[in-house]
């Protein structure tokens, strides 16, 4: 950081002005205080950035177990017969409308899931690649 370099700059101010010279550095101490609260500050972001990545990964991981858990609801409610007998027509009818519903519902659960899981992947990154942003 440039701020190491002051004595050697005010040494080499001084060859140039004298040993004499007045070098107006009171405010100095307070840029190096300052300095040492914005690094304490930067730290204590990097600390709460990768703490928020292992939260995002836990949560990214939680989603998956839960979509492996609609996965089985999934395959028990598509493939139920609730109890009634596919083989007389209008049982069967009834069998594949109460399936119809249970696959919308399903669907909607998948979609949160995906939905869930891109944001979570998309906030790790933006979180992982904080350091190397750029001003505009």
């Amino acid at each position: 950081m440039a701020i190491s370099h002051w004595d050697s700059v005010v040494a080499e101010a001084r060859k140039v002005l004298g040993k004499d010279a007045k070098i107006p550095d009171k405010k100095m101490a307070f840029v190096r205080q300052a300095l040492a609260e914005e690094k304490k500050a930067a730290d204590s972001f990097r600390t709460m950035r990768e703490s928020a990545q292992k939260q995002l990964l836990a949560d990214q991981n939680l989603v998956s177990s839960y979509r492996n858990l609609v996965v089985q609801l999934a395959n028990d409610l598509l493939y139920a017969n609730f109890g009634l007998d596919p083989g007389k027509p209008e049982e069967k009818k009834k069998i594949t409308q109460a399936r119809e519903e249970f696959k919308k519902f399903i669907q909607d659960l998948f979609d949160y899931t995906e939905d869930t899981t891109k944001q979570l992947v998309e906030l790790r990154r933006h979180l992982a690649n904080a350091d190397t942003y750029k001003c505009s």
